[in-house]
């Protein structure tokens, strides 16, 4: 019997979701018969072989009122090529507005959040007035509860770990020292205090940042790193500054899949505490003394995340049942 089709379609081209797609579409060819529909240019970037491309220049856009434009644009061009209503798709993100105005396909629809939730104004106004047809999947089971609460129609998928892990175990546990910061606030207090830490433990520490003046000899500053997985890989600790609710960080992920120690700069926001309660062993929030007694177990992460645990989800979302639907 020949495998069940999906349309796999990503209309916002966002480079940082491209190790994302990539793990998507792999996952689901083992069992599904998956077609990737998006530009010509995001297509030659994910590599996928089944693919509908458009044309690059409908995603062009200048200004957030363009961009808008230019997403209804692109749905609409979607809508003249889908024939089938009856074959699910899966949308790998999407803008509020120009989602909810545009989006009228009869299809199955199963829709990724990435910052959706975290808009205001405007565009959270748009995200509530979505069809209720469209079902949307979000990386926490926290999430999927607070879009219950509000209304919205959620299902929970463990987010794809995005890292390939040829070097194996042995690699991951070389670590060096010093601590990898690619998100942080060099005005903030947090960042003083991890300063003082790297100098009291002879610690490098390496950070992202638009200024390189005048940093102390043990802090490496840039403002992009083209080495950030070889760092991620070899960092004893990984430090980040994130100010997420309802969104979640996929560097986070890629730290917990490489079982390093994450120190979090507070606790006040939602996905900060609830990682710290999933993963006590590798999370700590802004107690820099307590992480040199910390003892890393990845283990029940690499469980949660694992590919045939994500695939499993996703036949149960789409087709309500737990095994290869051929």
């Amino acid at each position: 019997m020949s495998k069940k089709e999906l349309l796999v379609i990503d209309i916002l081209e966002a480079p940082g979701h491209i190790k994302l797609v990539k793990k998507l579409l792999e996952i689901l060819d083992t069992s599904l018969a998956v077609t990737f529909i998006s530009s010509q240019r995001y297509i030659d970037q994910i590599g996928f072989e089944k693919n509908k491309a458009l044309e690059n220049s409908m995603f062009d856009y200048s200004g957030r009122t363009g961009f808008v434009k230019a997403q209804i644009q692109v749905i609409n061009a979607i809508k003249t090529i889908i024939k089938n209503p009856s074959i699910p798709i899966i949308l790998t993100g999407f803008e509020n507005i120009s989602f909810s105005l545009a989006w009228k396909l009869k299809n199955p629809t199963y829709a990724l959040l990435h910052n959706n939730l975290e808009k205001s104004g405007l565009s959270r106004f748009f995200l509530f007035n979505i069809s209720k047809n469209i079902q949307f999947i979000a990386f926490e089971e926290y999430i999927v509860s607070y879009m219950d609460q509000k209304g919205l129609k959620g299902h929970y998928l463990p987010h794809p770990l995005q890292i390939e892990a040829k070097r194996g175990k042995q690699t991951i546990l070389n670590t060096e020292q010093f601590i990898f910061a690619p998100h942080i606030n060099v005005h903030s207090n947090f960042f003083k205090e991890l300063s003082g830490f790297a100098i009291k433990n002879q610690l490098k520490l390496y950070i992202r940042s638009d200024s390189q003046d005048n940093m102390p000899e043990h802090i490496i500053a840039k403002p992009y790193f083209n080495d950030y997985e070889t760092l991620l890989w070899h960092a004893a600790f990984v430090a980040l500054n994130i100010s997420y609710n309802y969104r979640v960080s996929g560097i986070f992920y890629e730290a917990m899949m490489l079982n390093k120690i994450i120190i979090f700069a507070e606790a006040s926001y939602r996905f900060t505490k609830e990682m710290a309660i999933q993963y006590p062993e590798n999370v700590c929030i802004n107690n820099l003394d307590a992480i040199k007694n910390m003892k890393p177990d990845n283990t029940k992460f690499l469980l949660k995340h694992a590919d045939t645990t994500l695939l499993n989800h996703l036949l149960k979302i789409i087709y309500e049942q737990n095994i290869n639907p051929r």
